[in-house]
């Protein structure tokens, strides 16, 4: 009775893998959010698209935000005001074993991105504080490695992993002031040069 048992369990297993195989293989579309982001007064979304083959394009919405009161400690010696902006990241995804058209794994990616940012600041370099608005551009581009999970059981499509890599920003600005308080490290907002990136990512496939 115990084999009969035994047996029956390894064989429901083997289905419900099978099925969950099924649907992860026609899955299309990855939405998945980076936490990080908020932590640099930001909030960041992932779209993925299968284009086929292991291949997908992603599409990284962000919007930046705050005030003197909401800005972190990593901030807090910059004399902010208020910050604005949004971003825009367009990604290639590639998938080291692309043999289905779903499968959480190894991945590179290479890509642009696209940032306008407003800044309000207190300027103490006179003889009184002035506080003053810049807004400009900022461009770069990323190269990545990372890896995916996904969630072991059909009710919960979940996908997460870290991702890592290297990138180059160039902040349009020639403000004294922006760059002598926002370009202190990599993600200060009016930073330029190269930068190592590295985070984690959650979020759902469909």
């Amino acid at each position: 009775m115990l084999r009969i048992q035994l047996i029956f369990t390894i064989l429901s297993l083997v289905l419900m893998t099978s099925h969950l195989e099924a649907q992860r293989d026609s899955a299309r579309n990855h939405l998945m959010i980076v936490p990080s982001y908020v932590s640099n007064n930001a909030l960041r979304i992932d779209y993925e698209v299968n284009i086929g083959k292991g291949h997908w394009i992603q599409l990284s919405p962000q919007y930046y935000f705050g005030n003197e009161e909401f800005y972190t400690s990593y901030h807090s010696d910059y004399n902010l005001n208020n910050l604005s902006g949004y971003g825009l990241d367009i990604d290639h995804k590639i998938y080291v074993s692309p043999g289905r058209k779903f499968r959480p794994g190894t991945y590179f990616s290479y890509g642009i991105n696209f940032n306008y940012l407003t800044i309000q600041y207190t300027n103490t370099e006179g003889t009184q504080p002035i506080k003053q608005n810049l807004s400009f551009p900022k461009i770069g581009g990323d190269l990545m490695i990372g890896f995916d999970f996904a969630a072991p059981f059909s009710k919960f499509p979940v996908i997460f992993g870290p991702y890592a890599g290297i990138g180059y920003r160039y902040s349009f600005t020639d403000d004294a002031g922006i760059k002598k308080h926002f370009t202190k490290s990599y993600y200060d907002f009016a930073y330029s040069g190269n930068l190592f990136i590295f985070g984690f990512k959650i979020g759902a496939w469909f």
